[in-house]
């Protein structure tokens, strides 16, 4: 459900622009705008994304799955964790964040990163550069 706060402003400016009175819009313009803001949501701020839709040659946050080790030493399927990083797509490889390096079988551990991430998503803004005693 959309948030209540953002319907009701979007209800607002609809009744605003078009002279509609509450009775009028009730229910099917609820209906709209709630379908409306779920979308704008969803793009605006979309959460992890499949890892194939990544861009390349950009950083992003990716969350690179942690998998346990078979007797062998050999990676399994079974995620047994994760990690969030930011790493690059460059051509068909992602760049290794150094932490990866520090679990493994050769460290003596179950498990160990995947391959590759399996998920992504853009890096949150800067904060707003202040001075030091500003902060």
């Amino acid at each position: 459900m959309a948030n209540e706060a953002a319907l009701a402003a979007a209800r607002a400016a609809y009744m605003t622009s078009t002279g509609a009175e509450l009775h009028q819009v009730t229910g099917w313009l609820d209906d709209a705008l709630e379908a409306a803001i779920a979308a704008y949501m969803e793009c605006a701020a979309p959460g992890w994304q499949p890892i194939e839709t990544a861009p390349g040659m950009t950083d992003v946050l990716v969350w690179w799955p942690l998998v346990q080790l078979d007797d062998d030493g050999d990676p399994t399927d079974e995620v047994t964790g994760g990690g969030a990083f930011v790493s690059e797509l460059q051509g068909n490889y992602w760049i290794e964040p150094d932490a990866l390096n520090a679990t493994g079988d050769h460290m003596g551990d179950d498990e160990t990163y995947a391959d590759g991430p399996s998920h992504w998503m853009p890096l949150p803004a800067a904060p707003e550069a202040k001075g030091i005693s500003d902060a």
